[in-house]
């Protein structure tokens, strides 16, 4: 493993890498990257998310590529917001166009792939009358992914709670980012729903 870049005055040295081009149909693996980088494998994760080393993950049966699975928590008071918005994938660098919620397939040939997640920001109505604040991408992550030739490797990405939170990124499905937190709001927004149905009924058959 490479060893640590530092200026002078002690703190990392940023780097910053051009995106590998994509090939024959097929993700090109990510190229070497200059001396002193900061990371696993000579890989520079930009957000601190990836707690599982790259030999946890575990290539499975199937088509050649890596399956990144993507999830919002659909019983909270902003789901719908994030049914709206959407992942946005980058591998190597290089953006992944028209990619949903739920599992997108990166055909991909046998290496090492930096893979990174972000929510994109909803549509134009909940972004100007529900969600003001959300104006950019939000919770991102990202991870370095192996793929053996022949196999497929799965990656699991889910959001946080709350805009500043980094999401989360893993070979197996992770916990959400403030869960309880989504859990809180949620029963709390739907008790309150349930007592104004209350009151209107109450009012009503009065």
């Amino acid at each position: 493993m490479p060893h640590n870049a530092f200026q002078p005055n002690g703190a990392p040295t940023p780097q910053h890498y051009a995106p590998v081009p994509q090939r024959y149909g097929m993700l090109a693996p990510y190229v070497t990257p200059p001396p002193d980088t900061v990371g696993p494998h000579g890989f520079l994760l930009k957000y601190g998310t990836a707690h599982d080393p790259v030999e946890a993950y575990r290539p499975e049966t199937g088509e050649q590529g890596i399956l990144v699975h993507t999830e919002y928590y659909r019983w909270w008071i902003v789901a719908p917001g994030f049914a709206t918005a959407g992942p946005r994938i980058f591998v190597n660098g290089n953006e992944i166009p028209d990619t949903l919620w739920g599992r997108t397939y990166l055909p991909a040939a046998a290496g090492l792939y930096h893979v990174e997640v972000r929510t994109h920001r909803p549509n134009f109505f909940f972004r100007h009358f529900v969600y003001p604040w959300w104006t950019s991408d939000t919770h991102p992550a990202d991870t370095v992914v192996p793929v053996a030739a022949g196999q497929q490797t799965p990656v699991y990405y889910r959001p946080g709670a709350t805009r500043r939170m980094l999401g989360a990124i893993g070979p197996t499905p992770p916990r959400w980012p403030g869960l309880l937190w989504m859990r809180i709001t949620s029963v709390i927004t739907a008790a309150l729903i349930a007592w104004v149905l209350f009151a209107v009924l109450i009012t009503i058959l009065d």
